[in-house]
């Protein structure tokens, strides 16, 4: 008897899964087997959601505040890393 193919064993493993939801949710299993497509209306899908301006405008100034601490921080660092750079040069400071 030949052995089975990879697509073969993916098969069995999806039938063996399946067998098992059945098993365990039958009301679920009568759903899944039904053939009736679910009609949705695509215009009440596409209406944008209401949008809050005080949330907005809160995350807007909570970015800044961040954004703001962030660029001084790395500002600071390559600073600090150029400080030294120039240090090392003029030898300043000696490291071995």
């Amino acid at each position: 008897m030949p052995k089975k193919t990879k697509k073969e064993k993916i098969i069995a493993d999806y039938r063996k899964k399946l067998k098992f939801i059945e098993q365990t949710s039958p009301a679920l299993s009568s759903i899944s087997h039904s053939k009736s497509p679910i009609v949705t209306n695509a215009a009440e899908s596409r209406q944008p959601m209401p949008i809050d301006n005080t949330k907005i405008k809160d995350m807007l100034i909570y970015f800044k505040k961040d954004f703001r601490k962030s660029l001084i921080l790395i500002t600071g660092i390559i600073g600090l890393e150029i400080c030294l750079y120039f240090a090392t040069i003029n030898q300043y400071f000696k490291f071995r």
